[in-house]
């Protein structure tokens, strides 16, 4: 039987539920988490790569120094309490597709930002073999991944004994708001907390919030013969996970977005990889996923604006693993010890829109 009373109702058990439910019941928080167990989610697709040094051109990741040495703490304090393994530190090799990239990547690393990550001097035999490395490379440190759907499978069993969990959809028009207090079918709670990734469209008090969703697709495949276990990357990223086993991924598309695996994008993904490895391979899956990007690529953390009983923990986007620790944590110290919020992150940034769309709505009726 469900509790009636808890600090705090978590809707949606993906990264950002996750890991932000972990982080308030670490400390000392009762909370309530409600999923529908939907199998089309972008959590249970993500790669769950995490890298300091991100982009074509080479930059360090936004809030670098912030968030990776917060994020190794975080998922090892989390791999003891659900005696799991899923923190995988790797680095990333990243090959130079020219002489010019070369010298104009090299350049680049000498700087103080990212010299810290990143390095030229390294054994390169690794990649001498199974890969096009005509002109070399870079390998970026610091780098890994996490077994996200591992994480989330044991995270739900954590939950459930701790009788935490209930899968059943959340119906929005059984929100009782009451003063500072909310509740939900009978149970009261200080705050409901969204973490919905992109069904937030289907939320009437967090549906204003300017998304930027982005489809994108993987390939697991079996590919002997790569003698290495770090991240390939060049064009797609190719993830080692054992036994010949890999992920190669990922596709961008801004429209038509659907959960539906496509052969457009497995023959996009198929012609990159063959630019980057030079080994046959079998395909044995395919999966399609919709990232919750934000317009301005940063998170939306915060309370509604006129029911502050409601709060959204969303937009993390293609950065999920390495974003939602830090973040969590911090939207932890706003709720709980009224620390301001980053102001790239808080949802008041795009107040503005939600009271367009309410004087939109009042004009209407």
């Amino acid at each position: 039987m469900l509790p009636k009373q808890t600090d705090y109702i978590i809707v949606g058990q993906g990264i950002a539920g996750t890991v932000l439910a972990y982080t308030l019941i670490s400390q000392k928080k009762k909370v309530l988490i409600i999923d529908d167990s939907n199998p089309d989610t972008s959590s249970k697709v993500a790669a769950g790569i995490f890298n300091p040094v991100t982009g074509k051109r080479l930059a360090r990741t936004w809030q670098a120094g912030l968030i990776f040495p917060y994020l190794y703490q975080f998922y090892q304090q989390m791999e003891q309490t659900l005696g799991i393994s899923i923190l995988h530190s790797r680095d990333i090799y990243r090959p130079f597709t020219s002489i010019e990239e070369q010298n104009a990547w090299t350049a680049k690393t000498s700087s103080p930002e990212l010299s810290a990550y990143t390095s030229t001097q390294f054994d390169t035999s690794a990649y001498t073999s199974g890969i096009h490395n005509p002109f070399g490379g870079l390998e970026i440190k610091g780098a890994g991944f996490v077994n996200v759907g591992l994480m989330l499978e044991a995270a739900k069993k954590y939950f459930l004994q701790g009788n935490m969990y209930t899968e059943q959809p959340f119906t929005y028009e059984d929100i009782v708001l009451e003063n500072d207090k909310v509740s939900w079918q009978g149970i009261e709670a200080k705050k409901i907390l969204f973490c919905e990734g992109t069904f937030v469209s289907q939320n009437p008090y967090f549906n204003w919030l300017p998304f930027n969703e982005v489809k994108g697709e993987l390939l697991t495949l079996k590919m002997p013969g790569l003698q290495t276990n770090n991240i390939i990357n060049q064009g797609v990223f190719v993830l080692p996970l054992g036994n010949d086993m890999y992920k190669v991924g990922a596709t961008y598309k801004w429209d038509n977005l659907d959960w539906e695996t496509t052969l457009q994008a497995r023959e996009e993904l198929e012609d990159k990889l063959a630019r980057l490895i030079k080994l046959p391979y079998r395909i044995t899956g395919q999966q399609a996923g919709i990232r919750p990007a934000s317009e301005d690529r940063r998170p939306f953390l915060g309370l509604h604006p006129e029911h502050p009983a409601l709060g959204i923990f969303n937009g993390l986007g293609t950065k999920g693993v390495s974003l939602a620790p830090f973040y969590a944590r911090h939207f932890y110290e706003h709720l709980e010890e009224d620390k301001e919020l980053d102001k790239e992150t808080h949802i008041n940034r795009f107040f503005s829109l939600y009271y367009k769309s309410t004087n939109l709505n009042n004009h209407l009726l």
